[in-house]
This record gives structure tokens, C-alpha cells and sequence, in this order.
């Protein structure tokens, strides 16, 4: 469970607009039974039913030219998840191994909005509908089906279909007119993945994989005003948003040298785009056409019994194809370097890393016009320094020590819209069964 008490958000409203966020709350229980057995359509089985909740209230005071700051806008929004996921795996000794399952989730969500004016005598008091309607639902169930296998010695088959079905209800208003609305998605998606064995320490692996996401309540009914400029409108004729990954890549594995890299392109058909705000302030949501394609790579260096060096780098690139322009909030190419020592049979280990990100200046329309979160010309890069220390007291208990940003750099995070944390430290504690 996460409470938060008297929370200010200036990292998604405008520092003139005072936002506190009282309560906060966060709740989740699950129920999860498993086994394993030696007979029948399943070596191992896994059931979960889960509970998550989800309940805030939002008040408003906006001090901005043209507003009155006697009047605070209370805010509420609720959401009510149940699931049900069924998790199976059964060997077929020399025919590879089958991987099966079902999940299905329901959500029940509302919010209520009332703008309370303490400028009178007594307060006025003004209902209005929420940003989301309170009647929406959102209803989700799927299948799978997974296989593995060796085609050869040194060739390694992985593939797989899904099927899912959504359905989702609302009453929405655009304007005079309030209409309810009841779309439904489905569709069917496939992964293949290759695994080839080059020589006993390098392995060459390669995957295509669809994927399919509906729209969901706040792209279809939402009117949403948790933006700094203007507000964004639902679209309840939005199509489901479709695409193809193609993988390549290649893994390392010596005595002392471990590395991975790969490089990815992404086909993203019905991409669901928000525009740059209009001259009304308002930021529609469409249909479109983009593509992402990236690198990544990670490896690590023994030195010696103890010590080693690691480090990682990724770069990703997104394009608009209707627009002409990037895509919105692509993060900037960036990386870690470090060096690890561990000792005492590897219970306890000493690592201090180096967290290195580049400028982002490849932007959207919509990213220029949210100075707010993005920086006029872009976000800069930054460099931060950090450490970590932990220790194994007992085979159940473990206790870590982490220092971040020793130096006390100030930086964002590209799109967060707000500044990362100074110098801090985290100590924990953790105890299994």
C-alpha cells in the first residue's frame, strides 16, 4: 500500500498552479497458488487473482493571469482492477517445452470534479463531470500458446501466438452532446525467435514479434487536463494500434568476458499520436503511422577473482511518417560504466557506476511546445556518479546501502518535466522466506 499526504505536482502542472494530491493511495493483493506435477497437461501450474485499487482526490487553486484563486477544484478518480491469470508449463522431454495460459482483467473506473468558491459567503459549490466518466469500464481477456525447441545441435526454435479481446463502455460529452460508447477490439499476434549456437561461447539470435494495444479509457473518453499547456480530448473512433519488431543480435559468454548486443526496428501501424495544442489550447488524438529502430549493448570484464567492469549503452530513434518530424519524448542515447568488487564468497559487493545521457534536441511539435517538461532547444545532457554497497548477513537476509548522485548534479530526465533528485541515499533491509 502507498499513501501520499499533501503532495505537490509541479512536475505535471505549472508552478502557479498550486496542486495537492490528498489522499494518494495505492492498494494490491494477490492470491497465487502453484505446484508442480509429474502427470497430466502440466509439470508446473501457477492460478493468481489479484485486487489493485487506486483512489485519489486532487485539489486545484490556479494563480494565473485571467483565474480566481478563491476557487479550488476538487478532483477524484477511482479505479477497481480485478484479475485471474491461469500459468501452465509441460515438457515434452526431446519435442522441446509448451507454455500455455489464460488472464483476464476488469476495471471499473470514475472521477467526479467539484469547484468549490471560498470567495463567497458561505462557499459555492459547482458539480461537474470528472475528466473520466463514471460509469467507464475497461475488460480484457487473452490466451497463449509458447513452444521451444531444438531443430538441431546448435539451433534453438522459440515461437508463439496470442489472442486478446478488449471491451470498454463509457458515457462521453464533447460539448452539448453526450453519447455512450462501447468498442470493441480483438486480434491475433505471433513471435518467432531463432537462437544459433556459432561456437560454444557466442550465440547468434534473431526474433520477429507482433504486437497489438487497444486504445484505452483515457485515449477514448477522457478529457484530460493533467498537462501543462492546454487539454486533451478523447477520441472514441480511435483503431487499435499495431506492430512488427525485427531483432538481430549476438551473445558472448567466456571465462572472463560476458557481452550482448542487438539492434531492433520497430513498424508501428495506427500509432495513437496527441498533437501539439491548438490556438484553443486543445491537443487532439489520432490515428498514424511511425517507426522506431534502436541498439543496445552491455557488457562485462573480470579483472581479476574479485573485481570486474561492466557497462551498458542504448540508442533509440522514432519517426513521425505522417508528420515528417520525431517522434514525441524519444529518449536520448545514454549509458552506465562502472566497476564491481566482490568478496567474501560473494556475499558482500561494492559497485560504483557512472550514469552518462546525452542531450535530446531531436523534438516534436508537441515537444516544443511543452517548454514546461522540455527546455527551449532541447534537454541537456548530464553526468552522474553513484554507489552502491551490500551484504548478505545470513542466507535469508541482505542489507544495501545506495548513494546517488554524489556530486549533487543537477539534470532531468528527458519528458519527465521534472528535475531528478540531489545527492540521496537509500539504506533497506530485506528479509525472504
Amino acid at each position: 500500500m502507498i499513501v501520499g499526504e499533501d503532495i505537490f505536482r509541479t512536475d505535471r502542472y505549472p508552478a502557479d498552479r498550486e496542486s495537492i494530491f490528498d489522499p494518494q493511495v495505492r492498494d494490491l493483493y494477490y492470491l497465487r497458488y502453484q505446484g508442480v506435477s509429474d502427470v497430466g497437461l502440466a509439470d508446473f501450474y501457477q492460478i493468481t487473482t489479484s485486487f489493485q485499487r487506486t483512489d485519489e482526490l486532487r485539489k486545484d487553486r490556479d494563480y494565473r493571469v485571467g483565474r480566481d484563486p478563491n476557487i479550488v477544484s476538487e478532483r477524484s478518480f477511482f479505479d477497481e482492477q480485478f484479475g485471474l491469470t491461469f500459468s501452465f508449463m509441460k515438457s515434452l522431454d526431446s519435442w522441446g517445452t509448451v507454455s500455455y495460459g489464460l488472464d483476464w482483467y476488469h476495471d471499473e473506473i470514475g472521477s467526479a470534479r467539484s469547484d468549490i468558491d471560498y470567495g463567497t459567503v458561505p462557499p459555492t459549490i459547482d458539480n461537474r463531470a470528472g475528466e473520466i466518466p463514471d460509469d467507464s469500464f475497461y475488460s480484457r481477456y487473452g490466451g497463449y500458446v509458447q513452444w521451444d525447441g531444438w531443430l538441431t545441435d546448435n539451433l534453438l526454435l522459440t515461437g508463439g501466438i496470442r489472442y486478446e479481446h478488449i471491451t470498454a463502455g463509457a458515457t462521453v460529452t464533447a460539448g452539448m452532446v453526450t453519447d455512450h460508447i462501447d468498442p470493441e477490439y480483438q486480434d491475433w499476434v505471433g513471435n518467432i525467435g531463432l537462437t544459433y549456437k556459432l561456437t560454444e561461447k557466442i550465440n547468434l539470435v534473431g526474433s520477429i514479434s507482433e504486437g497489438f494495444r487497444a486504445p484505452n479509457i483515457d485515449d477514448l473518453a477522457a478529457i484530460n487536463g493533467n498537462v501543462f499547456v492546454g487539454t486533451q480530448l478523447p477520441n472514441p473512433n480511435l483503431m487499435p494500434e499495431n506492430s512488427i519488431t525485427y531483432e538481430i543480435g549476438a551473445k558472448m559468454n567466456t571465462d572472463r568476458f560476458r557481452a550482448e548486443t542487438y539492434v531492433w526496428w520497430n513498424d508501428l501501424q495506427n500509432y495513437i499520436d496527441t498533437s501539439a495544442p491548438n490556438t484553443m489550447q486543445l491537443l487532439d488524438r489520432s490515428n498514424g503511422h511511425a517507426y522506431l529502430n534502436g541498439v543496445e549493448f552491455s557488457a562485462e570484464y573480470q579483472l581479476s577473482y574479485n573485481w570486474s567492469l561492466y557497462g551498458n549503452y542504448w540508442y533509440t530513434y522514432g519517426q513521425n511518417l505522417d508528420k515528417d518530424e520525431p517522434l514525441s519524448r524519444i529518449p536520448p542515447q545514454q549509458g552506465t560504466l562502472g566497476i564491481r568488487k566482490r568478496w567474501n564468497n560473494g556475499r558482500d559487493w561494492f559497485d560504483t557506476y557512472t550514469w552518462i545521457v546525452d542531450k535530446q534536441d531531436l523534438l516534436s511539435a508537441r515537444d516544443m511546445s511543452d517548454t514546461n517538461r522540455i527546455p527551449a532547444g532541447g534537454t541537456p545532457g548530464f553526468v552522474t556518479l553513484n554507489f552502491r554497497y551490500g551484504r548478505m548477513i545470513s542466507p535469508r537476509q541482505r542489507l544495501s546501502l545506495n548513494v546517488e548522485n554524489i556530486f549533487d548534479e543537477q539534470y532531468r530526465v528527458h519528458g519527465s518535466g521534472s528535475d531528478g533528485p540531489g545527492i540521496n541515499a537509500l539504506l533497506s533491509y530485506e528479509l525472504t522466506h
